[in-house]
């Protein structure tokens, strides 16, 4: 039996201070597009924790705008899948924290951090 899975919509959040690569270069003393150069990157965006972008709020974020894209509320979800590279904390997992951001700390939904 199979169960069907669709993604109906996605969200996204890119902290609002960014840091170009020349900037670096000049601060750490290297040659103009010496980091782009080895990296291929030209500009980094930045979270700044007091303006409140910790990793599970910026999930938060995203994930409100998917929902609005998709027209849903935040208790039509079944399921929180969190991914990324940079957890908020070791215990409880950023999931949770989401979960528990989009006032549903008690609802139920599954929701795990890979």
């Amino acid at each position: 039996m199979s169960i069907p899975v669709k993604i109906i919509a996605t969200g996204h959040y890119i902290p609002k201070r960014a840091v170009y690569s020349v900037d670096l270069d000049t601060k750490f003393g290297f040659d103009l597009g010496y980091i782009e150069r080895r990296n291929g990157v030209v500009k980094r965006h930045v979270a700044e924790q007091k303006e409140g972008e910790t990793t599970s709020m910026m999930g938060v974020w995203a994930t409100e705008a998917a929902l609005n894209q998709a027209g849903y509320t935040a208790d039509m979800l079944d399921l929180i899948i969190f991914a990324s590279a940079g957890p908020e904390q070791g215990l409880p997992d950023t999931a949770p924290l989401i979960q528990a951001k989009l006032g549903l700390g008690s609802s139920g939904i599954a929701c795990f951090s890979v």
